[in-house]
């Protein structure tokens, strides 16, 4: 990070301003474990592949480690007060690895053998879900993160450059006024003050750096000029708090804020700068190619989603279809009258089933039968290969029903004529009634691809949390409807970006789902064959 300030000039200043802590967690529902020692931490994280192997009177079940991606500053602390900056023994584990801290808590509420760690502060935000492991006795406090005995501590800091202040002021007065008030705020945010005697050495740092004579106190109402600030989320939320302070305090002009090292001119290209809003609104090709999906940077690509999604249908239809057209073959061709009575209910009742039935399905059933056939080391808890499983089952009735309708459509004299030139049944059925029938059942098969698309609850518990980009059918993965569903029903501000996407790619699934309905409207046409 100080290359990359130095590639842009720039000698960056450090002004500390509080600290955070690692919190370790586990699900709420774990029963079996509320404290650590750094060597049992050390053997999670590393060569430990089951609780048991931890302690004997530990479930005999495989550890889920769940972690920040590796560009992540919270990783790299970790791993250096951890491994001693060696990031080779948690890597080669395969965690679960993702820069959105959502899917983090997601991924470990949800399993009770999972672990992970993250900022304290979004721990405070999820405490409900999750249960923090208190560290050689000792569990995040002021006291203990304050002189050291917190293993997992770490400083945060507002970070400038000395030339950039003294020729923007508004830049100085805006560090100023966040070291005279960010105790004031800090801990409401989930951080830890900083001493009387730190703050008191930022003080004079930033005296140093704007030679002035001392740090005066600043009226936000006399402060003029544009404010830019990079960063990353880990101070997010206490630097939204003093800026938003310090604009309703009447500083008038915009604070324009880039997520990241991003941007020319910026203030703190830091991952420990100053992150308060994303201004920045992604172009619609940023939106198409990019393929990362991480608000807390500004990465709004959408094709991790789609990818997931067309994984899932993909696997859906491979699960579908065959069953599908033979169940409408046999009941057309072959199945008794009685027989025909009896089948035909009972898939319509399939189809009737509420989708979160099947959901849970594909996570209590599918999944552990996956983990027994190809191992609970490849497949992983949440999969969109059970998920897409699942999806196909529950679209099965529909395919069937819409080809059985299309076989039964086809006139009996066609069979007849057949049978009149010596065709057994089955050539019949495959030369002669199927061909006939083709519209119909393309027509079918899109219907079933548009449904198994727009599919939301068995995704959205099965498949994961979080948007990965990934290929392998074990590996969790999230949906464009599964992430609809997690980011309407959590706490976004309203109009914000990250809430605002979520039409951004309802508007995507529309137009997806819209063009293969078209598309089965012209595949009737284009093959309906009338007799």
């Amino acid at each position: 990070e100080e290359s990359a300030c130095a590639e842009q000039g720039i000698t960056p200043v450090g002004f500390r301003v509080g600290s955070d802590a690692l919190a370790i967690t586990v699900s709420a529902d774990n029963d079996f474990i509320s404290e650590l020692s750094f060597a049992q931490l050390r053997q999670i994280f590393g060569e430990a592949e089951r609780w048991s192997d931890v302690r004997p009177e530990y479930p005999d079940e495989p550890i889920q480690l769940v972690i920040p991606g590796t560009d992540s500053g919270s990783f790299d602390f970790f791993v250096e007060a951890v491994f001693d900056y060696d990031s080779e023994p948690i890597l080669a584990r395969q965690p679960i690895l993702s820069e959105n801290d959502e899917q983090l808590v997601g991924s470990i509420k949800r399993n009770p053998y999972a672990i992970g760690f993250f900022g304290y502060a979004y721990y405070l935000a999820n405490a409900a879900d999750l249960r923090i492991l208190s560290l050689d006795g000792l569990a995040p406090s002021a006291s203990a993160v304050e002189d050291g005995s917190y293993a997992l501590a770490r400083p945060l800091f507002l970070y400038s450059d000395a030339e950039i202040m003294r020729a923007e002021p508004q830049v100085a007065d805006f560090i100023s006024y966040s070291l005279a008030n960010v105790n004031a705020v800090i801990v409401d945010v989930g951080y830890f003050q900083a001493s009387v005697d730190k703050l008191a050495a930022a003080r004079n740092q930033w005296i140093r750096a704007t030679n002035a004579s001392q740090a005066p106190a600043i009226d936000p109402a006399t402060v003029f000029g544009k404010i830019n600030m990079a960063g990353s989320s880990t101070v997010y939320p206490l630097s939204k708090r003093i800026a938003d302070q310090f604009t309703d305090a009447g500083y008038l002009p915009m604070i324009e804020v880039r997520r990241g090292i991003r941007g020319e001119n910026t203030i703190a290209p830091h991952s420990a700068g100053v992150a308060v809003e994303y201004n920045d609104q992604p172009t619609v090709s940023e939106f198409f190619t990019n393929t990362s999906w991480i608000p807390a940077i500004g990465e709004f690509g959408v094709i991790p989603l789609i990818n997931a999604t067309l994984m899932t249908s993909t696997i859906a239809m491979l699960v579908a279809l065959p069953l599908g057209i033979g169940a409408a073959i046999y009941l057309s061709e072959y199945a008794s009258p009685r027989v025909r009575n009896i089948i035909k209910p009972v898939l319509e009742v399939l189809a009737g089933i509420p989708t979160v039935v099947y959901g849970y399905f594909a996570l209590t059933f599918m999944t552990p039968l996956l983990r027994a056939v190809f191992g609970v080391e490849v497949v992983n808890i949440y999969n969109t290969g059970s998920a897409g499983i699942v999806v196909g089952i529950l679209i099965i009735p529909l395919i069937s029903s819409m080809s059985e309708d299309a076989l039964h459509a086809v006139p009996q004299a066609l069979r007849e004529a057949s049978y009149g030139l010596g065709a057994t049944k089955l050539e019949t059925v495959i030369q002669v009634v199927m061909p006939a029938a083709l519209s119909g059942i393309l027509a079918a098969f899109i219907v079933a691809v548009s449904r198994a698309i727009g599919e939301t609850m068995v995704v959205a518990i099965a498949a994961g949390a979080g948007p990965n980009f990934s290929f392998n059918p074990f590996d969790s993965a999230e949906t464009m409807t599964g992430h609809i569903a997690r980011i309407s029903g959590g706490d976004l501000s309203y109009d914000s970006i990250d809430y605002n996407s979520i039409f951004a790619i309802g508007l995507t699934l529309f137009v997806m789902t819209f063009l293969l309905n078209a598309l089965s409207r012209v595949v009737i046409s284009r093959f309906r064959e009338v007799y």
